[in-house]
């Protein structure tokens, strides 16, 4: 057993009147309600509700004919349900005089064991102390065990790895949001498989009890210019461009694998672009074993295709059950001339040009190499020159499947993340953006949105906390579900898309929290940078263009339905400018409330998500849950009464009486 301390105190009160009292655990804001009654001696005759504000959460007895009128049953909500969320909520009596209380959490006390509240403490207005412990001792509360253990179940999931999930939920997201597609997952060499991997991976397959089969080092014969003849001419013309080589169209293979193979001579560093640290030690171990079979030095697939794919490896598949590998017979000219020390520096460049490059790509999405360039060495302060830049961009990040590349039939390279379709992207870049630069942002600027992405896009942390204390999901769950969600924004898909990515197939999502979701992802669409803006998120576009951020392949255009209009019918459904209307409304928009209703009027709209976000507004327009506008302006005690009665304020209507 044991009992939470509050303190409650009557807001904008002069001079303060408070009450310490010490309720039980498990007992609901309805059981609280008679509490704060007994406290301040009131009779309850008044509508009341609670509220948590930073939550915008409302909780208060709803009505007996089914209407929803707050997003919390009172009766049915346990107080440290609310306790977990947040240590403070408010208390509203008599609307329209908007008498306010503010609970406060102070500490629990786990050597309580009673089920009476207990008056500890009070300070102004009338208060009859022993009578008022008297009346609170008759409240004599159950322990609410099936509400407690009902809870208990709708969070064992959430609570599995998380202690108290408001509190460290945006720590949690904005540590693995920093990371957002770095760990995706890797193909091997070359988003299209080369002709060296196919043969690896029939080869693999052909020997999966053997994890790869027996290897044999003999001796080689062939060069590194001779390998790379062999290699197809379609990735021979990748190699040049990937390495600024320029290339003629009249030459032939044997020409373009020379030249290759000439800049591998002259700069083997760049063979560390393509193998990341670890591959280089282990081809660095087999180049040092001896002739013969390998024991227990088997090559990966990944750094045995690469050394394949730069020709200095070859390797005879002949036989399914047995695999020959002979290094290329000049492949020690092609050894980086780096000591372990200097070695370490480089990958250690290397590796942070690579992250950088990363949270750029990840901010962009897709984007014009120059730009690229550009803004990459004014956001990190590079000196490189741009033909070293377009190496490593290619040689490095596009060889390694970092990022995808691709050009128009003008010539213009682009480069992409993978999760977004780069042609859908261009094609709506060259739609809304066409004569627009690419967005820019500050160094001090892009460091807060890579450190703290939902800080700084705040409806990325409305849509986690809506899957996690909603839908009640696994934080890995629901990293998985925002991470498809903003890949799925970024790469222009619509509202209702990015919707049924979330919602899947699940047809037993709750009324509110479908409305919830609608609001999240309308949210995150209109504040989040998009590749087709070039780098601007819809809201932005719109300021700079003077539109409506809905009318940028926000919605689909649905044609309003009259009479026919079903009660299933989703909010994504309505015409763009209705679900503006309905989403302003949200945010206190007066005058959107009265177009809402000419519309569901003219139109006779039975949907319930509809109805029940337009009931949301209306109630939000004259209670919205946390938050307290004060009506008049504050008068001092020593201050002239406002009744006009000529004496201080504290001696007339401040006085309580």
């Amino acid at each position: 057993m044991a009992g939470y301390i509050l303190k409650i105190s009557l807001e904008d009160a002069h001079p303060p009147v408070w009450r310490r009292v010490l309720v039980p655990e498990k007992i609901t804001f309805a059981d609280l309600d008679g509490v704060i009654q007994v406290l301040f001696d009131w009779d309850g005759g008044h509508a009341h509700a609670f509220s948590l504000p930073s939550l915008k959460i409302s909780i208060g007895p709803n009505q007996a004919d089914g209407e929803v009128l707050f997003d919390w049953e009172g009766e049915e909500t346990l107080l440290e349900e609310a306790l977990e969320l947040q240590k403070s909520f408010r208390y509203t009596y008599d609307f329209g005089d908007k008498g306010r209380l503010k609970i406060q959490l102070e500490k629990q006390d786990e050597a309580y064991e009673g089920r009476a509240p207990i008056l500890l403490k009070a300070k102004g207005g009338p208060l009859d102390a022993e009578q008022t412990q008297r009346r609170l001792s008759f409240l004599d509360f159950p322990e609410n065990q099936e509400l407690s253990e009902a809870w208990g179940k709708r969070n064992a999931q959430k609570r599995l790895n998380e202690e108290k999930l408001v509190e460290i939920a945006q720590q949690a997201f904005e540590k693995a949001i920093s990371q957002l597609g770095k760990e995706s997952i890797q193909k091997i060499f070359f988003s299209q498989a080369s002709s060296t991997d196919q043969k690896i991976t029939k080869w693999l397959k052909e020997n999966p009890e053997q994890n790869g089969g027996q290897q044999e080092k003999i001796a080689g014969s062939m060069t590194n210019q001779q390998l790379l003849r062999l290699k197809s001419r379609e990735d021979l013309e990748n190699y040049c461009k990937y390495l600024q080589i320029p290339a003629r169209k009249s030459w032939n293979k044997e020409q373009m694998a020379a030249k290759i193979s000439q800049i591998f001579r002259k700069h083997p560093e760049y063979l560390l672009y393509v193998l990341s640290e670890d591959e280089f030690q282990e081809w660095q171990a087999f180049q040092n074993l001896p002739l013969g079979e390998i024991q227990g030095q088997l090559l990966s697939k990944t750094t045995r295709s690469k050394a394949m794919d730069l020709g200095l490896l070859d390797a005879d598949f002949s036989n399914p059950a047995y695999v020959r590998l002979s290094l290329a017979v000049d492949a020690e000219s092609f050894r980086p001339a780096m000591d372990e020390r200097a070695l370490r520096k480089y990958y250690r460049r290397l590796n942070r040009l690579s992250d950088q490059l990363g949270d750029v790509m990840m901010l962009y999405g897709v984007i014009e190499v120059p730009s690229l360039y550009r803004i990459f060495c004014k956001l990190f302060g590079e000196s490189m020159e741009e033909e070293e830049f377009l190496r490593f961009l290619y040689w490095h990040a596009r060889m390694n499947d970092k990022l995808i590349t691709g050009h128009t039939d003008a010539g213009v390279q682009y480069a992409g993340v993978y999760e977004v379709d780069l042609d859908a992207a261009l094609i709506g870049m060259e739609k809304y953006a066409g004569d627009l630069d690419y967005k820019e942002f500050t160094p001090r600027e892009f460091q807060r949105i890579v450190q703290d992405r939902g800080g700084y896009y705040p409806s990325i942390g409305s849509l986690y906390r809506t899957l996690c204390q909603e839908l009640y999901l696994t934080g890995t769950k629901s990293m998985q579900l925002l991470n498809d969600a903003l890949f799925k924004i970024m790469g222009g898909a619509d509202l209702p898309a990015v919707l049924r990515t979330i919602q899947g197939s699940a047809a037993d999502v709750p009324l509110s929290i479908r409305c919830s979701l609608w609001e999240s992802v309308s949210s995150l669409m209109l504040e989040f940078p998009l590749p087709m803006l070039k780098g601007r998120s819809r809201q932005e576009y719109a300021r700079e263009k003077r539109l409506s951020p809905w009318s940028v392949q926000m919605a689909g255009e649905a044609a309003p339905t009259g009479g026919e209009s079903g009660r299933e019918k989703a909010m994504d459904a309505f015409p763009w400018q209705v679900q503006e209307w309905m989403w302003e409304a949200q945010r206190q928009n007066p005058p959107v409330l009265h177009q809402l209703e000419a519309y569901q009027n003219g139109h006779r709209i039975q949907s319930e998500e509809f109805q029940y976000l337009l009931a949301k507004a209306k109630r939000g327009k004259t209670e919205e849950p946390g938050t307290y506008v004060r009506s008049q302006p504050k008068v001092g005690r020593n201050d002239p009464c406002p009744c006009g009665s000529g004496k201080k304020y504290k001696h007339c209507c401040g006085r309580i009486k």
